[in-house]
């Protein structure tokens, strides 16, 4: 800590800040979060810089924010406990943005209309990741963003059901994304539909993020036919994989 990250700020005397995102996840297994300890006995040589750390509250980072050292000098910010309408404002202003950025690539002038970001943003229910899978499935690479908001607006209108479970009305990711999963594979084919659930279950079950060559080889199909319905739902998955052109066949 002093040598590669103190000693450098210190000696460019620059203004920054410094994100630890997901503290939680980090395998400390002491009685106080080791990173946050070691954080308290730098930070008043760092004045210029502020550290802006994530997490679930977990004992050891509960204990970190008690230590003399950093109750001071630290702020600690419970994301439940915001104000619904600051985190709505917010969601707001993504899709805005994000729908500013559409519109003007695909030279849409008066789209969407305020009653449509604002429908958005209501079933949205404070979540950012529901705001961040509606922009990625708009932005669809095939179709208009147009057609795929009112496809969006339209199948969350209706009555969804997943088998015989009817599905709660505040659940809006489930709405969500079985919108996208329908209009994804809504053709009412058996067979591609048991392949389509054995290649988004090999996601979900895996302990590590799999290739689609490698999820190919696990359930005997083509890379092509993985690859092509893993990215049909590109706005719930990080698809980063590409094909390979096949090699020229010799003609005999």
């Amino acid at each position: 800590m002093d040598k590669l990250i103190v000693g450098p700020l210190v000696g460019s005397d620059i203004s920054t800040v410094i994100v630890i995102d997901a503290l939680d996840e980090c395998k400390d297994e002491e009685p106080t979060s080791v990173i946050l300890s070691v954080l308290g006995r730098f930070v008043s040589k760092l004045p210029s810089v502020k550290f802006f750390v994530t997490g679930r509250p977990e004992p050891q980072i509960q204990e970190g924010f008690r230590l003399p050292l950093l109750i001071g000098a630290a702020a600690v910010f419970v994301l439940h406990n915001v104000k619904p309408s600051l985190v709505n404002n917010d969601i707001q202003l993504f899709l805005k943005l994000s729908f500013l950025e559409l519109a003007h690539r695909h030279e849409l002038g008066g789209w969407p209309t305020s009653e449509q970001l604002d429908l958005l943003c209501q079933r949205s229910g404070g979540l950012f990741v529901y705001a961040v899978a509606t922009v990625k499935f708009i932005d669809h690479r095939n179709n208009p963003p147009e057609e795929q908001l009112d496809c969006l607006l339209q199948s969350q209108n209706n009555t969804a059901y997943e088998g015989r479970t009817r599905l709660k009305e505040n659940a809006t990711l489930d709405l969500l994304y079985i919108s996208i999963l329908q209009d994804a594979f809504g053709d009412d084919n058996m067979e591609d539909d048991q392949k389509v659930r054995s290649i988004l279950g090999a996601v979900i079950l895996a302990a590590n993020p799999l290739s689609p060559s490698t999820i190919a080889t696990l359930l005997g199909i083509s890379t092509r036919s993985a690859f092509l319905r893993l990215s049909s739902v590109h706005s719930l998955l990080v698809v980063r994989a590409t094909l390979r052109p096949e090699p020229p066949r010799r003609l005999n």
